[in-house]
Parts: C-alpha cells; sequence; structure tokens
C-alpha cells in the first residue's frame, strides 16, 4: 500500500499506524507513541495534515467509521515510498538517541559526565 491512510474511529483525533505513522511523524512531527508506530492529531489539523501530504505528493485517503469521505491520487508522481525511506532513517536514528539517552540515565554521575565531555569534544571539533 502506497498510501496513507488517515483513520477516524470515533471522537475528535485522527489516527494512523505503521509506516504512515512514521511518515506524518516525520513530515509533521507528531509525537509518535513510544514503543509502537502509531502518531494521532485533532480533527481541527486535517486540513494542515492534506496540504502537507499534497505538497509531498503523497497518496492518502480520509476514513470515518470505516467508511473513506475523501482520497487523492497522485498516481505515477506519489512519493511515499521516497518520503517513507528518509523518515524510517530519521527515526532508527531518534530511536538510538532514546536508547542511548536511556543507557546514560543509568550509569553514575562521574560516568555519565566522562560520556558528556567526550560527546561534547567530538562535537567540538
Amino acid at each position: 500500500m502506497n498510501e496513507i491512510v488517515l483513520i477516524k474511529k470515533s471522537g475528535y483525533f485522527y489516527n494512523c499506524y505503521n509506516d504512515n505513522a512514521v511518515i506524518i511523524h516525520y513530515l509533521l512531527k507528531y509525537k509518535m507513541v513510544p514503543g509502537k508506530r502509531k502518531v494521532g492529531f485533532p480533527v481541527s489539523s486535517l486540513e494542515r495534515v492534506k496540504q502537507v501530504l499534497n505538497y509531498y505528493k503523497i497518496n492518502y485517503a480520509v476514513e470515518d467509521k470505516g467508511i473513506i469521505i475523501e482520497s487523492k491520487d497522485f498516481k505515477k508522481v506519489n512519493k511515499y515510498a521516497f518520503v517513507l525511506k528518509d523518515a524510517l532513517r530519521e527515526v532508527q536514528i531518534e530511536d538510538r538517541f532514546i536508547l542511548i539517552e536511556n543507557e546514560i540515565r543509568n550509569l553514575s554521575d562521574k560516568d555519565t559526565l566522562r560520556i558528556l565531555e567526550v560527546l561534547e569534544y567530538e562535537v567540538r571539533k
């Protein structure tokens, strides 16, 4: 599937899952649920989300309670796969940062300061 499905099950939020969530997170910086590939955003943001997807030429469908109420198909110019590749790379980097941050938080103060000094030195090079 090379389209983003924006799902409104009930309430005032749209959700997307898996690769679709990764793309929405990447393009719009909406928070992804930790440990899951899920992003939600308020109904009031739907137009902005669609504008961004149109700008990047990514196919999408808007689903409300199981019924597709709107869709956009860019046919051969659909950029879903290209954007997904970049989005997955960014999420992988974010995940690595989180793992390292968690490890550092479990270290002693002395070890944490030593690691921070090394990082600061490398950044200044």
